[in-house]
């Protein structure tokens, strides 16, 4: 018995030690792509402001956006899941220290 509860605390920490790694780089993931959109639409702001043409730029900041967007999306969807896999895997781990 001893030896089972040792390999669910292990586990226990896996899974912890998992998440946070998928979780940081996607964070870092998420904040790179956020720094380049934030780049570009500053330099759209410079040529509006500079009366140039912005067509060729406009394109680029808006899929920069769509594409920060999307990843910080994921990075919720991955967090909301893996909290609930953590979640559950802690329960289990209390109820059967408990038998």
């Amino acid at each position: 018995m001893r030896h089972k509860t040792f390999l669910l605390q292990a586990a226990y920490i896996v899974v912890a030690i998992c998440f946070a790694l998928i979780v940081a780089a996607m964070t870092l993931d998420w904040v790179t792509k956020y720094t380049v959109y934030l780049q570009q639409r500053d330099e759209l702001h410079r040529l509006i402001n500079a009366g140039m043409d912005i067509s060729a730029a406009k394109p680029t900041v808006s899929y920069l956006q769509g594409a920060a967007t999307r990843q910080l999306n994921k990075l919720k969807d991955v967090s909301i899941v893996f909290g609930l896999v953590f979640a559950s895997f802690s329960l289990y781990i209390k109820l059967s220290k408990e038998r």
